[in-house]
């Protein structure tokens, strides 16, 4: 059996959804065999965003993203559509995706349907959420929740703190430890 999964990572203006917007988005989806345990990778989307707002000193000083590099992008609505159609997919992984990542997809989601008058196009939905910092006590000392950096390390994947809170270079790493997760038994699918 095949599962389509999808790997993504958002870069925002600050913490909190309900305040801030989305700036960056990354997504990579790959069709994974049940039955080989092989998978089929397809190229990375990116889209960056224009939050139409200031960007929190902290999370700048993250990603270092700025609003000057931001004034000629669209904003999200632009691609809504696009990105909607990539996210229909069975499986969600995301590294703190249910405490950061998928609040603010809802948010954004909520704001294209109101835009647009209608109500049915969710994020979430009935997809199952793989959230490999919830999921991953197992990659620390003590079961604490795992950095990214944590995890690649507890998977033997090559970390570089210079490429890391880019959303393409996040997801990357993710989805790699996330496999040998998978390989490992440590994540479920269903």
């Amino acid at each position: 059996m095949i599962i389509s999964i999808v790997g993504f990572d958002t870069e925002t203006t600050g913490l909190q959804a309900d305040k801030h917007k989305i700036i960056e988005l990354c997504v990579q989806r790959f069709d994974y065999d049940t039955q080989s345990t092989s998978y089929i990778a397809q190229k990375p989307l990116v889209w960056r965003f224009n939050p139409m707002r200031s960007i929190d000193k902290a999370a700048q000083a993250v990603h270092h993203i700025s609003l000057a590099d931001l004034k000629d992008c669209p904003v999200f609505d632009t691609y809504f559509d696009e990105i909607y159609s990539v996210f229909n997919v069975d499986v969600l992984v995301g590294h703190n995706a249910v405490g950061f990542d998928v609040p603010f997809m809802e948010k954004e989601y909520k704001l294209c349907n109101e835009r647009r008058g209608i109500a049915d196009k969710t994020f979430q939905g009935n997809k199952r959420v793989v959230d490999t910092a919830l999921e991953s006590n197992w990659a620390t000392a003590y079961g604490k929740m795992p950095k990214l950096e944590e995890l690649c390390f507890a998977c033997g994947v090559e970390y570089n703190r210079q490429e890391a809170h880019a959303a393409e270079y996040d997801v990357r790493v993710m989805m790699d430890c996330f496999f040998c997760g998978v390989r490992k038994g440590l994540y479920t699918l269903a």
